[in-house]
């Protein structure tokens, strides 16, 4: 069975990486770099955990067995990180949270490839076959595991239950992408897997990235806002600006160029450096969430502008960025 084992894991390892092609190809959708990511860790996982199976000095099996966890702390993490793209939670990954969710995968390989030393991970537990078993430092990172899973397996179901129609259905893709890993990782943990010796949990992510690949071709799950947003924003006459939490430009349309007359690329620059009018915007904004005003712009030629703001809030009212919508009214 050790070489059917390796053909199997290679087989997913394959697919896990089309997947990942595909997902990068769309990384200006939501969710497409996490899902991007999250397969980037499946194709780490599957193809070391192959080569482990392919191994005869019991030295080296456990040496690749330690390498499949590379892939291991990888997949969980992206997979919330993907959900929270998905579900348009994207302001809530700044470089804080970035660093916070890097924490635990890089505690859990410290602990693991020094586990000869203090004895941590594994505990004693450590053979050649799967990897279910452990101590402190493994089942830490079981509880993390699911808690993440659990934490993105929540934001998905709330998003079905405040969707309609084809976003209701995008989401129950999700939701079932969700939930297989979790199948093949409890058979082993409680010992019920058919195969005793085999992870089932690289083949069960690899189907979960395989039923998000068909919403992604069935649903359109990352091309239907793309598409709108270039059909309408691209083409709009009126200049349209995206800024973040951080009033930075994270977004700006063709007739924004032309109407602001910038003369190098604004995407990253803090908006109060380049827009003068940014100042009375942002006093407004402290009264009301949306408004507008008209500016006139202090060059030799004059020009009257009509800006209308949007601030972007979510459901508790914290403020995840801007929106300006800019005139040219001379």
């Amino acid at each position: 069975m050790v070489i059917e084992y390796s053909v199997a894991l290679i087989l997913s390892s394959i697919i896990s990486g089309l997947v990942a092609v595909i997902a990068w190809r769309r990384r200006s959708a939501p969710g497409a770099t996490g899902l991007a990511l999250a397969m980037f860790g499946m194709v780490i996982w599957a193809s070391t955990y192959a080569i482990r199976w392919l191994q005869i000095e019991p030295s080296l099996q456990m040496r690749w067995l330690d390498l499949t966890y590379i892939g291991v702390v990888i997949a969980p993490t992206s997979f919330l990180i993907f959900t929270l793209q998905f579900t348009n939670r994207s302001y809530l990954l700044n470089y804080k949270t970035l660093i916070l969710l890097t924490f635990e995968p890089l505690i859990t390989l410290g602990l693991l490839f020094t586990d000869q030393f203090h004895g941590l991970f594994y505990a004693g537990h450590r053979t050649t076959g799967s990897i279910l078993n452990g101590g402190i430092g493994f089942w830490i990172h079981i509880v993390y595991t699911y808690g993440v899973l659990l934490i993105a397996l929540g934001l998905l179901i709330q998003m079905y239950y405040s969707s309609h129609n084809v976003f209701r259905k995008q989401t129950s893709v999700m939701v079932l992408g969700m939930l297989i890993p979790w199948i093949g990782n409890i058979l082993g943990l409680i010992k019920l897997s058919p195969f005793p010796q085999l992870d089932l949990t690289p083949f069960m992510f690899t189907a979960s990235g395989l039923i998000i690949s068909f919403g992604l071709f069935r649903y359109h799950l990352m091309d239907i806002i793309p598409v709108a947003r270039d059909r309408l924003v691209e083409n709009m006459s009126d200049g349209v600006l995206v800024l973040d939490a951080q009033k930075r430009i994270v977004d700006i349309n063709p007739a924004a160029w032309e109407i602001l007359r910038f003369s190098k690329n604004p995407i990253g620059a803090v908006v109060d450096s380049i827009l003068p009018f940014w100042t009375t915007i942002e006093k407004l904004s402290q009264i009301n969430h949306e408004s507008q005003i008209e500016y006139e712009m202090g060059d030799q030629s004059a020009q009257f502008l009509e800006v209308r703001f949007s601030t972007l809030v979510d459901r508790i009212d914290n403020v995840y960025g801007y929106l300006l919508i800019v005139r040219d009214i001379s």
